[in-house]
């Protein structure tokens, strides 16, 4: 199980990169920004924390399908791209 102090550290630090990366959007003008990557972020986070705690009963490749899911939602066109 997680302590509180290493929850609340991945959390945040997955809000920052998330908030980093919208930032740099933000500036080149693409349409998803700042504040909806870091809920991005931060909802996975959540969702990992979950997928990692001992109470929880959830099948051992969640944590992956759950950043696949998340990928593909957020930047659809890197999936779908013609090469």
């Amino acid at each position: 199980m997680l302590d509180w102090t290493e929850i609340i550290l991945r959390l945040g630090v997955a809000t920052l990169a998330g908030g980093l990366i919208g930032l740099n959007r933000d500036l080149h003008g693409k349409p998803i920004g700042l504040k909806t990557l870091s809920l991005v972020s931060l909802a996975t986070a959540m969702l990992l924390v979950l997928v990692h705690s001992d109470e929880a009963r959830i099948v051992s490749d969640a944590g992956s399908r759950v950043m696949h899911d998340v990928s593909v939602t957020v930047y659809p066109e890197s999936f779908y791209a013609d090469k």
